[in-house]
């Protein structure tokens, strides 16, 4: 399979739904500068499917830099909005492409690599629809879930993935769920035969139960995803965003996000392997 993953967290309870979609959960809105105790403070803007290691994180770094870091959890698409128009201090990210988009605009002045995040295909026990691959997921009759790209990174990943092996929008659409019925699971649509698969996150994947099964192939490891956080230029606080990303690379944080099941390295075929490293100035 795949090798050890890391992470950690603390900052409320996360659910079920928040394991298996990373980047998606609530989103609020705050301030900045010093707080009111006069120490140093960040705001930092956060997706939300690492919540709780990066909540469980933050208490550690608060309590051994006196750094007070108002954190903003939220879908990755939507808090990439709001750090832009909020002029937040910190942007942590589960898609590169968000990433890459504030480079491009010349809006970032540091970016460090936190963890990192693996699609898989989940099918029910025993694989009845042979499933072996993406392209697999746009044969006839094949139904599959993949979340919304508008609510979470893993959609957009995913609809990427699908794309480019040769799944074509109008079969996506016809095979497609993105939207689970109320008080409907994952597990059990693939049990009743009313989903055949879904793509998920590896972290999520591993912990659902025996009537489902995970599907791991070359492809879908080559697509490990990096979890990074940026400092974006208009920081108000430079010396404190620094101290922040140095914190998420020291081994303190990574046990914790290992921890949690995220990966600290990408697989050893993975494409964003070479591309992703430490803080760039």
């Amino acid at each position: 399979m795949l090798a050890e993953w890391r992470l950690r967290l603390s900052a409320g309870v996360v659910g079920t739904m928040a394991i298996l979609f990373v980047g998606c959960a609530q989103s609020g809105q705050r301030g900045s500068q010093p707080g009111a105790s006069g120490l140093a403070r960040i705001i930092l803007y956060c997706g939300g499917g690492v919540r709780a290691p990066v909540t469980e994180c933050l208490r550690d770094f608060e309590r051994q830099s006196g750094v007070q870091v108002e954190a903003i959890f939220g879908p990755s698409p939507r808090m990439f909005d709001e750090v832009r128009r909020q002029h937040g201090d910190v942007y942590l990210a589960g898609d590169i492409h968000f990433i890459q988009v504030a480079e491009q605009q010349g809006d970032v002045l540091a970016r460090q690599t936190v963890c990192y995040v693996v699609p898989v295909i989940v099918v029910s026990r025993g694989n009845p629809k042979k499933i072996s691959r993406i392209s697999d997921l746009g044969r006839p009759g094949v139904h599959f879930y993949l979340i919304d790209a508008k609510q979470c990174q893993q959609g957009l990943l995913g609809e990427r993935l699908l794309a480019q092996h040769g799944v074509d929008v109008k079969t996506v659409r016809a095979n497609r769920l993105s939207e689970l019925p109320a008080g409907r699971d994952i597990v059990s649509m693939l049990a009743a035969g009313e989903l055949d698969a879904a793509i998920l996150w590896e972290r999520g994947a591993r912990s659902l139960d025996d009537r489902a099964e995970v599907v791991t192939s070359p492809e879908l490891t080559q697509a490990a995803c990096p979890v990074a956080a940026i400092i974006l230029r208009w920081c108000r606080n430079r010396p404190a965003a620094d101290r922040l990303l140095e914190y998420l690379a020291n081994p303190v944080a990574q046990r914790i996000f290992r921890q949690h099941g995220f990966g600290l390295e990408p697989p050893p075929t993975s494409a964003v392997g070479s591309a992703e490293g430490s803080a760039q100035e």
